[in-house]
């Protein structure tokens, strides 16, 4: 391993690559994609050492970057990895070309001018602890965790996830973490003990989004509920017989706005699949309810089972308008002609495990957005797996998301890309994502 793993301008990266990031938590890969630099640093060595599904582990690296500029310890702290006396942070100072850089950086970060030039000060003397100390206290605050595949271990990932707000409380950052959005992945136990544990670290006040995949019975909501000021809400399933209780639940949330049902929410209940005219019965009680609490409804297409032909089908049979977020998965071919009925009111389209075929349907609906989509303003591409190895497929894919990024553009339409799993044997991975960044 070379000493240039460790050289300032890895700094640099990291000052960009956090200010650029959607979310500020993120995983292993999705950093060392974003960077030449980083991809080298994380590889090989360290991907052996660390499990890409702890959300702890994610979090840890992004601090450990943070916490040293010159990331001398940076492999020690995340993996208790004890890497070999050859290889050392080189010791050379910050040139003035490189200061100013960081000073450009820096001030995106930093409320004073004092702040500034204290922090130039303290990098150019190598007090690396000083520097990193209040790099930390000027930085964003996190704006979403996700807690994935937890299952049967789910208590002991929290106390892993309560150990690391600790921490980062112990380290008297002047902003606390402010967390906006949490979700929960296929797990079944007490969320709200879980949250009311992790509410003196995280502000908890201040969430303003949850998802939850199990389904609604599962996720142990009591009686008495935490006094969060939440405006959106995600739930998984909610069973027939479920919808009284949601009522009641949703009225504890005194600013909610926005109420959602995540993907499959119906297709997968046998209930709704062996009685399917129950489902207008079912959608019209939680349209009065959500009516009754003057809450937005925001309901995300399923995948289409046998008796939902299409999209447009769906809308009719829920009355109502999809006019923010709508998911599609259009790498199930049965299922693509969907991306072609999108509503004339839709805002934002978020589209999961995006392919060669979806890029170019985005393509095509840009191209006629004034008579189709004339109110579209923001896209999130969100890639769970990318495992392209043919280059000649790779670079065609290259071109029609360059194309995308241009046609955005031209149409004032915020495009973001959000990469949720390690991109695992893709070749060329480094020009592919230099693409997408």
């Amino acid at each position: 391993m070379s000493l240039d793993l460790f050289s300032n301008d890895i700094v640099l990266d990291i000052f960009d690559l956090v200010w650029a990031l959607p979310y500020n938590i993120v995983s292993l890969g999705n950093l060392a994609l974003c960077s030449k630099r980083l991809n080298g640093l994380a590889t090989p060595l360290l991907y052996k050492e660390v499990d890409l599904k702890t959300w702890n582990g994610e979090v840890s690296l992004l601090i450990t970057l943070l916490r040293n500029p010159k990331l001398g310890t940076f492999g020690k702290s995340l993996t208790s990895y004890r890497y070999n006396s050859s290889i050392t942070a080189t010791d050379r100072s910050f040139n003035h070309d490189e200061l100013t850089l960081c000073k450009e950086r820096i001030e995106k970060f930093c409320k004073t001018s004092n702040e500034v030039d204290k922090w130039l000060v303290d990098l150019e003397n190598k007090e690396w602890e000083a520097s990193a100390s209040l790099l930390m206290s000027c930085m964003p605050n996190v704006e979403r965790i996700q807690i994935n595949e937890y299952k049967e271990s789910s208590s002991n990932s929290f106390d892993r996830v309560l150990e690391h707000a600790a921490m980062l409380q112990s380290q008297g950052s002047n902003s606390p973490l402010a967390l906006s959005r949490l979700r929960f992945v296929h797990g079944s136990f007490n969320t709200w003990t879980s949250l009311e544990r992790l509410m003196p670290f995280l502000r908890l006040k201040s969430l303003t989004t949850a998802e939850f995949d199990p389904t609604f019975d599962d996720i142990g909501f009591r009686d008495e509920m935490p006094n969060l000021e939440m405006e959106t809400l995600v739930l998984g399933i909610v069973v027939d017989g479920e919808w009284s209780r949601l009522e009641e639940f949703l009225g504890n949330f005194k600013k909610l706005k926005c109420f959602r049902l995540r993907e499959d929410d119906f297709e997968r209940d046998p209930y709704y699949e062996s009685n399917p005219h129950t489902l207008d019965e079912a959608i019209s009680g939680l349209k009065h309810c959500l009516e009754e609490l003057e809450i937005d409804q925001l309901l995300r297409a399923p995948e289409e089972p046998p008796w939902i032909s299409s999209l447009a089908d769906f809308q009719k049979l829920c009355k109502i308008s999809l006019s923010a977020y709508v998911l599609f998965k259009p790498h199930h071919k049965p299922r693509r002609r969907n991306i072609d009925v999108l509503p004339a009111s839709l805002e934002a389209l978020e589209l999961i495990s995006y392919d060669q075929y979806a890029v170019d349907q985005l393509l095509e609906i840009l191209q006629r957005r004034q008579e189709s989509v004339p109110k579209l303003v923001h896209i999130q591409l969100k890639r769970r797996v990318v495992d392209y190895r043919d280059k000649t497929r790779l670079a065609r894919f290259e071109e029609a998301v360059g194309d995308l990024k241009k046609k955005c553009n031209d149409a004032a339409i915020a495009l973001q890309f959000f990469e949720e799993r390690t991109v695992q044997a893709v070749d060329n991975r480094s020009t592919m994502w230099s693409q997408i960044e």
